[in-house]
């Protein structure tokens, strides 16, 4: 979108749930666009519930580092680490619904840099400390394990982790993400750990366990970097970037070729083969970006229908290096910068099935853009105009009846001015932990950390490790 591009926008967050979006761009401006789904989450001051990529003019003068958002509340964090919210006040809790940012003085001064947002609470962090902060709705997804499941009033505080956690320095939450009834955290061990409802699998802790207010570690993922948990289905990113998934597999959304609901994270064999930095896991499909920039898709497009039972390559965007994908229901927005040369493109079959046509199988790129054009764009309304072939930095265009004088369309512009991709996700430390004798470990090696309980299989044993009991739970 060249709005966005002009607006030098370089950091976004989408309400998965919802249907608008909170961007960071020039001077750290901090810019809201799209439709709210409940009133005052824009943030303008206004009631207003719908707008193109505006500023949040309260904010003007603040540099703002970081955003999150659900369909009904909004977060940011400012240079100077204070945390403003505006909403739904059964979110925020500041007692009253706003419009406008508003500081949450229950957050600020304790350094955090880091925030996932949904519809039911929100998380909030310091990459290099090991305290977690959950608020919003009282749930199980807030992770207090105070007896009760999570079935307590309690709406704010801080995760609950194994005392052999929380009592060691060493340890910290590098990642964290959150959806609908559950919460996703990752430390620097690179080991995971889930609360909440685990509805179909997509905490991926097993199949007994329906839903805990204890961090539930899990043994099945090591070295894990980077998570995203979508409405019922989560991914998962390791250090060598191989992708995991689990939960329902509708529409193909877990990658693994079939629609089997998966209580317990599996790799995606079918990107064995392509490493992968960033993952976003939203509705009914998976998106990833490679090291080189390039956007797959696994699952189902909310506008064409199309299911892509596999990997699914957007070669029209391979003129841009991407960094960032975050997607809602109906739309996704992507982040790139103009690539020199175009980039070069994995090994996919890049086959589809139109939703219209479900017995016939596509693996023609022309089609799909040729289907949105047709049926939505001017060019094919109107025009008639339908794509003839599709090259690395532009489509070429033809009109169905052939006409000499008109010279083909050339599309792709816009990008400039967006900041180079941030750094790669920090290498697994070396972690000291246990109490007398106990041991070092490296590289997210080992066992998941000391005391605690995980999902997938195992019996129900104990065992001694670095000075402390490991409880061994069968999922």
């Amino acid at each position: 979108c060249d709005n966005l591009s002009k607006k030098q926008i370089h950091h976004i967050s989408v309400s998965k749930e919802g249907g608008h979006c909170i961007g960071i761009g020039a001077n750290d401006w901090c810019f809201v666009w799209g439709e709210a789904s409940y009133i005052g989450v824009l943030g303008l001051g206004t009631n207003t519930s719908a707008t193109t990529p505006f500023l949040v003019r309260s904010l003007r003068r603040e540099k703002v580092k970081q955003t999150a958002c659900s369909a009904f509340h909004s977060l940011c964090i400012t240079e100077n680490m204070v945390i403003y919210a505006w909403g739904s006040k059964q979110l925020t809790l500041l007692g009253v619904d706003t419009n406008e940012p508003t500081p949450l003085q229950f957050l600020n001064g304790k350094g955090l840099k880091c925030l996932s947002a949904c519809n039911t609470h929100s998380l909030a962090w310091n990459p290099n400390a090991i305290e977690i902060y959950s608020f919003g709705m009282p749930g199980p997804w807030l992770g207090y394990d105070d007896g009760d499941n999570g079935g307590g009033s309690t709406r704010f505080g801080v995760m609950k982790f194994d005392s052999s956690i929380m009592g060691n320095d060493g340890f910290s939450i590098t990642f964290a993400d959150c959806s609908s009834q559950y919460s996703l955290v990752i430390l620097n061990t690179g080991y995971v750990g889930a609360c909440g409802i685990n509805e179909h699998g997509r905490m991926g802790v097993g199949k007994k366990i329906q839903s805990s207010a204890k961090v539930i570690w899990n043994r099945n993922l090591q070295n894990i970097v980077l998570c995203s948990g979508g409405s019922f289905h989560a991914g998962f990113v390791d250090t060598e970037g191989a992708v995991y998934t689990c939960g329902v597999g509708a529409d193909f959304r877990t990658g693994h070729g079939d629609k089997e609901t998966r209580w317990e994270p599996q790799r995606v064999e079918s990107l064995k083969n392509i490493q992968v930095c960033q993952i976003e896991a939203v509705d009914s499909r998976t998106f990833v970006i490679t090291p080189q920039g390039n956007l797959i898709m696994v699952g189902k497009e909310p506008v064409s229908g199309r299911t892509h039972s596999g990997p699914f390559l957007y070669e029209y965007l391979n003129a841009y290096r991407m960094y960032d994908i975050c997607g809602a229901q109906d739309f996704c927005v992507a982040i790139g910068i103009r690539a020199k040369e175009p980039i070069p493109k994995p090994k996919v079959d890049n086959v589809s099935v139109d939703a219209m046509n479900p017995n016939v199988q596509v693996d023609n790129m022309n089609r799909l853009i040729g289907d949105v054009i047709g049926n939505y764009h001017q060019l094919g309304t109107e025009q008639k105009f339908e794509v003839d072939s599709v090259y690395s930095t532009f489509i070429k265009m033809k009109k169905t009846t052939p006409d000499n004088s008109v010279k083909p369309m050339i599309y792709g512009k816009g990008g400039q001015g967006v900041p180079a991709p941030p750094p790669n996700a920090p290498p697994m430390g070396n972690i000291a932990w246990g109490g007398p004798g106990g041991g070092q470990m490296g590289g997210g090696g080992g066992g998941p950390p000391p005391n605690v309980v995980y999902g997938g299989g195992g019996g129900g044993q104990q065992q001694q490790y670095g000075g402390s009991q490991m409880n061994m739970q069968n999922m």
